[in-house]
């Protein structure tokens, strides 16, 4: 959530949960701060084929880089982020980027952050996001 005066980072981490036996999770690098928000999900049966990301784009105060993160389900389903509650303020920087899919038959089955480290002063946490699609 905004820090107010503090130094906000906003996203600091994904975890894809897959359906199979044992469930298997899929997760992005890690920052140290925040809440994990509610679990998504796709319809039974359906997978994860594409997702679009809101990021602030560079500022001359507290960056926050990515912010939020939409996915999309092979049949068309989309997963709204819920957290853009007035009381708490996730996720209110930056714009959405274009939607990116995986090609016909292909799945996300992998993802990969670039993470910002810990040091002393505006720290921005998760920055960008890659996601492997799978047949």
């Amino acid at each position: 959530a905004s820090q107010g005066s503090g130094d906000d980072t906003s996203l600091n981490a994904i975890k894809i949960i897959c359906n199979d036996a044992p469930k298997t999770n899929i997760m992005s690098g890690e920052g140290k701060w925040g809440d994990w928000s509610y679990e998504a999900s796709c319809p039974s049966g359906k997978r994860l084929t594409g997702f679009k990301l809101k990021a602030e784009a560079p500022t001359d105060s507290d960056d926050t880089a990515a912010n939020e993160i939409t996915m999309y389900c092979e049949d068309n389903t989309i997963l709204i982020p819920t957290f853009e509650r007035s009381d708490l303020k996730y996720g209110q920087w930056g714009t959405y980027g274009n939607i990116k899919r995986c090609s016909a038959g292909t799945y996300i089955c992998g993802v990969q952050s670039s993470i910002q480290e810990a040091y002393l002063g505006d720290y921005t946490s998760l920055n960008n996001v890659r996601f492997y699609c799978c047949p």
